[in-house]
């Protein structure tokens, strides 16, 4: 039940600063999400693996039949929609390809295609009208593509307007706002700390942020000496990230909407004392910490201590350092050790990147569980543990046992223990989906 509670107000700690009403992320099935491979680099980075499948491997046969009218003919409709430029506030030029998908429930159905004509619109008719099917637009724009929202035909209407509004692209940063950041400390391996941060991005101009031919994307410094780089999100490809000595660039376009979310952690060197510095290459708004109640002292410049909560029977103490100006940098002073009891450690260690990747999952998919909320289709269970990963928190459990007592080598160790928190992470994307 402390497992429980805590995967749930971690969960609803990570989205109450996320606004989704805008998220133009594809549903799951659209994504084709692999691992990043590990990359040679002098910090020793090893990103996250994941075993997402391809779009080919997710087609299956649709799994409505389609509907029929009174006299037992199939229903049929038809899709139509306008491509404007949002940057411009004018109509697209002719000619570009809009594609047609269909979705039943995390499958495709199918997936056709049309061009804009000279007003920007575009037309599919005679669509086979399938009980409880998402039907979404996107186009490929200047390199980025751009998704409408998704709807279903209605029971009494065989018509469907899917306006899509697409940017112009364009290398500059200085849109580029963070509007929360998170970072939160696990002293699970002595001898080390790992921070896992959570950055909410958003685009407050009206032109995509997207890197251009010879430049990188949006750069991220991490603290020096940093280790073992992992990133948790949906959509982590091997093309995405180019990691660099200091940190890394991320080479994701980011369109004019709030609540982009990036997800990673790395490991830090700590013997009872670290000078915390991390440059801002972007202005944020707010910065929050989650430490260990007991942990190691933290000070700052404009450090607030905001108190001591419960969060599933494990007492977290949260601070707020406030605003960060671009180009300064993160600065924290820890010292001392953490004091919490071993299980108290443990336990937030186990469980934290799992739900961090889930919380990932969740906005990453926010164009798919936006339309299913809002048909009042099942919503999406963020606090359902199932009896295996109640088993594979505690084979971890027992392994950091066994680390603790010196009967399991620290290579070794560390290995196991990613491929269990890895399976917990893959139960996660399985409740999700």
């Amino acid at each position: 039940m402390r497992l429980l509670q805590l995967v749930v107000l971690i969960h609803m700690l990570l989205l109450a600063s996320c606004s989704l009403a805008e998220d133009v992320t594809p549903p799951p099935a659209l994504a084709t999400a692999q691992a990043v491979k590990p990359v040679a680099s002098p910090t020793g980075v090893s990103p996250l693996p994941s075993t997402q499948a391809t779009v080919e491997g997710q087609m299956s046969e649709p799994a409505e039949e389609p509907a029929t009218t009174s006299q037992g003919e199939t229903a049929l409709g038809t899709i139509r929609g306008r491509v404007i430029n949002g940057t411009t506030s004018e109509l697209v030029t002719a000619g570009i390809e809009v594609h047609l998908i269909g979705i039943d429930g995390q499958t495709f159905a199918f997936n056709e295609a049309s061009a804009t004509d000279a007003l920007g619109e575009f037309f599919f008719g005679n669509l086979e009208i399938v009980p409880d099917r998402i039907f979404g637009v996107y186009v490929d724009y200047q390199g980025v593509q751009y998704f409408s929202e998704g709807q279903r035909f209605s029971n009494d209407e065989g018509l469907l307007d899917l306006p899509l509004i697409v940017y112009e692209a364009s290398p500059d940063t200085t849109t580029v706002h963070v509007d929360r950041l998170h970072l939160i400390f696990d002293f699970t391996v002595g001898g080390s700390v790992e921070v896992m941060e959570v950055w909410v991005l958003s685009n407050q101009g009206n032109q995509t942020v997207a890197p251009s031919d010879g430049l990188e994307g949006l750069e991220f410094i991490l603290p020096s000496g940093f280790r073992e780089l992992r990133f948790f999100n949906e959509m982590a490809s091997e093309r995405r990230f180019l990691l660099t000595d200091r940190g890394f660039y991320d080479r994701n376009p980011l369109r004019p909407i709030e609540g982009t979310e990036l997800v990673f952690s790395f490991t830090l060197p700590y013997t009872r004392r670290l000078e915390f510095a991390q440059p801002m290459s972007y202005p944020v708004s707010a910065t929050v910490i989650l430490m260990p109640e007991n942990g190691p002292e933290v000070q700052a410049n404009g450090l607030q201590d905001l108190g001591v909560g419960d969060i599933g029977g494990v007492r977290q103490r949260t601070y707020d350092l406030g605003p960060i100006s671009a180009g300064d940098a993160l600065v924290l002073r820890l010292s001392g050790g953490p004091l919490a009891s071993e299980g108290e450690v443990r336990q937030i260690g186990l469980i934290i990147g799992a739900v961090l990747f889930g919380a990932a999952l969740i906005i990453g998919g926010a164009w798919w569980y936006r339309i299913r909320e809002r048909d009042g289709a099942q919503e999406v269970a963020v606090g359902e543990v199932s009896s295996k990963r109640e088993e594979l928190l505690r084979a971890i459990a027992d392994l950091d046992d066994s680390f603790e007592a010196g009967r399991v080598p620290e290579d070794e160790y560390r290995r196991r223990r990613q491929t269990l928190k890895q399976q917990i992470i893959e139960l996660m994307r399985e409740a999700h989906d």
